[in-house]
C-alpha cells in the first residue's frame, strides 16, 4: 500500500481533552453563531500520522483543553468523507492537518497546518482570536494593496504554512529586496520555508545559487543545498506533472551542468516522475532500480512507496520480484501495516499464497492494533484464500 505523506491516525478522542460536537457542520455554525464563538476545526484524514499525534499529543493537555472548550466550539472533520470533502474543497485544505479557524456565518478567519505541540497550538488559537493576527485579515490587507513589504513576506509565510501556494505573492515581495537584502534572516526564512513554490529562474533563487559560500556562512552548507535541491526538485516535477517536454529537458540539462553533490540523485529521482506521469512503466521500472540500488536502499517509505507502484503497474517478473525484495527490506527497517499491505499485495500478484496469506494476516493485525482501517487488506486475504 502507498503510504500517504502528509504533515505529523487519528484515534478516537478520549474523555479528557477538547471536546469535539458530533452534529453536522451546519449544526456546529449554527451553536458557534449563537454563542458568539469561532469555531476550530481539525481538517484531518484517517491516515495522517501528524492529524495522529496531535489527537495522542496535543488534544488531551489540560491547559488546551481548557482554552479550547471555553473559547471555541470545535469540530473534528474527515477531509475525505461525508461533507468533509465539500468542506475540504470550499476553505482549500492542500495538506493535513490544517486547522481552520471559522466563524458562525462560515468565513474563515485563521488557518495553519502541520501537526504543532501545546505551546504552538495555544499560539495559534489566540491568533485567531486577535483580528490583527488574523489570516483573513492579512490577505484582505494584501488584496488591497496597502500592504508594506514586512507585511507582505509575513502574509506568504502565513499561506506557505497553511499549503496554499505562495507563487505570486513571493514575486511581489522580492520585487521589493535589493540583492544585498537576500541574505537577511526573514528572507533566508522564506527560502525555507516557500521552497515548493520558488521559481528556479527567478532573481532570488539564482541569487542563492551563486552566492552559495555566503549563504553556507550565514545558515550552514546542508540547509542550503538541502533548499536548492527541492526547489530543483520541485520545479521538475511540476514539469512532469504538465507534460511539459521542453521546460523539464531544459532544467534537467541545467541541473547536471552545474555539476550539484546531489545532482545525480535529484535527476534520477524526477525522472522517475517524470516516467510515472507519463506511465511509461517500462522506463520507470529501469530509472526506479537504478535510484533505489544508489540511493534508497534504507528508505523504508521510499522502497514501500516504489513497490506499491510495481504492483499496480509493472508486469514484468524479474521486476516484480524485485520490488518483493524492496517490500522485505522495508517490513525489516519498520514492521508497520503499510508496508506489510504492500509485501502482501506483491506476494499475491507473484502468486505466493502461502506467504501471501501469512504477510495479509500479520498487516490485519497490525492495522487492528493501530486503528488503520484494513478493508481493502481483508478483501485481499479472501482472494488469496481462494487461489488454486
Amino acid at each position: 500500500m502507498l503510504i500517504p505523506i502528509c504533515l505529523f491516525g487519528q484515534t478516537s478522542e478520549r474523555e479528557k481533552g477538547i471536546h469535539f460536537e458530533h452534529g453536522t457542520f451546519t449544526e456546529v455554525l449554527a451553536k458557534a453563531k449563537k454563542e458568539n464563538k469561532i469555531i476550530f476545526v481539525d481538517a484531518f484524514t484517517t491516515w495522517c500520522g501528524p492529524c495522529k499525534w496531535m489527537a495522542k499529543n496535543t488534544f488531551p493537555n489540560d491547559t488546551i483543553a481548557e482554552f479550547y472548550n471555553k473559547n471555541f466550539i470545535n469540530a473534528k472533520i474527515d477531509m475525505e468523507k461525508g461533507e468533509g470533502i465539500d468542506i475540504a474543497k470550499k476553505y482549500q485544505v492542500m495538506c493535513y492537518p490544517t486547522l481552520l479557524y471559522i466563524d458562525g456565518n462560515g468565513q474563515l478567519l485563521h488557518r495553519q497546518s502541520g501537526g504543532l505541540g501545546v505551546k504552538e497550538f495555544m499560539q495559534l488559537g489566540t491568533d485567531a482570536m486577535n483580528p490583527v493576527k488574523q489570516f483573513a485579515s492579512c490577505k484582505k490587507k494584501y488584496n488591497s494593496g496597502n500592504s508594506t513589504p514586512d507585511e507582505i513576506g509575513e502574509y506568504l509565510l502565513m499561506r506557505g504554512r497553511t499549503c496554499l501556494p505562495v507563487k505570486d505573492e513571493m514575486a511581489k515581495y522580492f520585487s521589493t529586496q535589493k540583492d544585498a537584502d537576500l541574505t537577511s534572516q526573514r528572507n533566508w526564512t522564506i527560502l525555507s520555508e516557500c521552497r515548493t513554490d520558488i521559481r528556479t529562474d527567478s532573481r532570488e533563487f539564482n541569487y542563492l545559487v551563486n552566492h552559495r559560500a555566503e549563504f553556507e556562512k550565514l545558515y550552514t552548507p546542508e540547509k542550503v543545498s538541502e533548499i536548492i535541491k527541492n526547489s530543483y526538485s520541485f520545479a521538475l516535477y511540476n514539469y512532469s506533472k504538465e507534460k511539459n517536454t521542453e521546460g523539464y529537458n531544459k532544467l534537467r540539462e541545467e541541473i547536471v551542468k552545474k555539476s550539484f553533490p546531489f545532482s545525480d540523485e535529484m535527476v534520477l529521482n524526477a525522472d522517475m516522475s517524470l516516467y510515472e506521469n507519463s506511465k511509461d512503466w517500462t522506463n520507470y521500472a529501469k530509472t526506479a532500480v537504478a535510484y533505489i540500488d544508489k540511493y534508497a536502499k534504507e528508505n523504508h517509505n521510499m522502497l514501500n512507496n516504489v513497490a506499491w507502484s510495481f504492483y499496480e503497474n509493472i508486469s514484468d517478473k524479474a521486476m516484480l520480484v524485485k520490488a518483493e525484495e524492496w517490500a522485505k527490506h522495508s517490513i525489516e527497517l519498520s514492521p508497520g501495516y503499510f508496508n506489510y499491505d504492500t509485501y502482501t499485495a506483491l506476494l499475491y500478484k507473484l502468486g505466493k499464497k502461502s506467504e501471501a496469506q501469512a504477510a495479509a494476516e500479520k498487516a490485519i493485525e497490525l492495522a487492528k492494533q493501530n486503528g488503520d482501517d484494513c478493508t481493502a487488506t481483508s478483501e485481499m486475504l479472501e482472494k488469496i484464500k481462494a487461489m488454486k
